[in-house]
């Protein structure tokens, strides 16, 4: 898994967030181990959103500060309701030795191969609540769906996890489900024939 790596800048309280934002950073506060006071900080706008688009909302980064190479993940992004620029993130400390509990995005890796055998997965939930070491945790979990039948579902069996590995949901979660595939009906609709001209009445 390749590292990401979040550059954080010192804060002063003179700045204000909207003039960070439009100089290109977002305001955000470290907290965890050894920042239980909350840092205010900020980071690069184009840094984070590599790492959100490549790792998700909850991913695991490695942290520059002052020169300290610091450990943990993002937590609470805020977000603008109009364009969904994010405004305001936290960024929380740990050791990799912690226990911690997220939601991890889950990747159904062969559900477009369902398409050749006419069926299709039907996704109930996205994501896996798990607890485990911060170090070992992955960005995302995958499941293989691409040998699934008519009727097959997904649970919490069906994650090869490792054993330090705690799962939260209940042991009959369903995460999806294969139907058939729902084909378009394309109903012919029949040409309306040209009206004649109007005949000229002969002249006499």
């Amino acid at each position: 898994m390749a590292e990401s790596v979040l550059k954080v800048l010192e804060r002063a309280d003179s700045e204000r967030p909207n003039l960070l934002r439009k100089a290109g950073f977002i305001p955000a506060v470290l907290n965890g181990e050894g920042y239980e006071r909350g840092i205010p900080v900020k980071v690069e706008e184009l840094n984070l959103n590599r790492i959100v688009h490549a790792h998700g909302a909850n991913a695991k980064v490695w942290i520059d500060y002052n020169g300290n190479r610091l450990f943990g993940f993002l937590k609470e992004l805020q977000r603008n309701c109009l364009n969904e620029r994010i405004t305001h993130s936290d960024i929380h400390i740990l050791s990799q030795n912690d226990d911690i509990r997220v939601k991890l995005p889950i990747i159904f890796d062969g559900a477009s191969d369902l398409e050749h055998k006419n069926l299709a997965l039907q996704i109930h939930s996205h994501l896996i609540d798990i607890t485990g070491k911060a170090g070992l945790l992955p960005e995302h979990v995958t499941v293989k769906v691409d040998g699934l039948e008519l009727g097959d579902t997904v649970k919490v069996n069906d994650f090869k996890l490792n054993d330090a590995f705690k799962v939260h949901d209940p042991a009959n979660t369903v995460y999806a489900v294969v139907a058939r595939k729902r084909e378009e009906i394309v109903e012919a609709v029949a040409e309306k024939p040209a009206d004649k001209p109007a005949e000229k009445p002969e002249e006499k």
